[in-house]
């Protein structure tokens, strides 16, 4: 994830192919049923300040929110450990 602090947005690629990757294999009528969590390792994001990270995750928030999966927004965080 700190691929992306020079430009956030693009974290939201990243995600929207991830989403289409889960919705291949989950029949269309179950999206709405099937829940979908971002856990990005602290480790990840080490040297982004707070707002970038936060920024980041929201990227990647507004796309899950959109993908028709079950989604909410405390189900993207950073994750402590490995």
């Amino acid at each position: 994830m700190a691929g992306f602090a020079e430009d956030p947005d693009n974290a939201g690629g990243l995600i929207e192919g991830l989403v289409e990757f889960a919705k291949k294999r989950v029949p269309r009528r179950d999206w709405g049923n099937a829940g979908v969590q971002l856990m990005v390792r602290g480790e990840e994001m080490v040297g982004l300040e707070g707002k970038l990270k936060e920024r980041i995750l929201e990227v990647c928030r507004k796309v899950l929110r959109g993908s028709g999966l079950a989604f909410k927004d405390e189900w993207a965080r950073v994750i402590e450990g490995s």
